[in-house]
């Protein structure tokens, strides 16, 4: 069993990486410009290496959010019911009020469809089973 893992081991062939060399090329830059040495340190190429995985995790997050925020700046105002007239009528709809009359109340707002509350109430109920087990 040793002698055909030795085997397979010296037959395997050297194959070259990608992120390792852009790792290197980083490490040597910053040698270079930093200290004016080709050589870097241990330090310098860990440093290197967690700086560009910081990186490329700021741009996967951030940079996406950054985006949809200013997406969001300049967005249109809605023109009033008539923009998404299908979502109005799936789920209620409130009629608006005077700021003088203060928030709606449950008069003001159309209930939810009989099948969404039947829905609820099935979900409340197994949830109440399942607490009392």
């Amino acid at each position: 069993m040793l002698a055909s893992a030795r085997e397979k081991a010296i037959a395997t062939e050297h194959k070259s990486s990608a992120v390792v060399h852009q790792n290197q090329f980083l490490a040597k830059a910053v040698a270079l410009v930093g200290f004016g040495s080709l050589e870097p340190s241990k330090t310098i190429e860990a440093s290197t290496e967690q700086s560009a995985n910081i990186a490329m995790a700021i741009a996967g997050t951030g940079l996406p959010a950054l985006c949809f925020f200013i997406a969001g700046m300049y967005r249109r105002e809605e023109q009033g019911p008539d923009v998404l007239p299908e979502a109005n009528s799936a789920r209620g709809t409130v009629t608006p009020t005077p700021l003088s009359q203060g928030p709606p109340t449950r008069e003001h707002i159309t209930p939810a469809p009989s099948r969404l509350m039947i829905a609820a109430e099935s979900v409340a109920n197994r949830l109440n089973r399942r607490v009392a087990a």
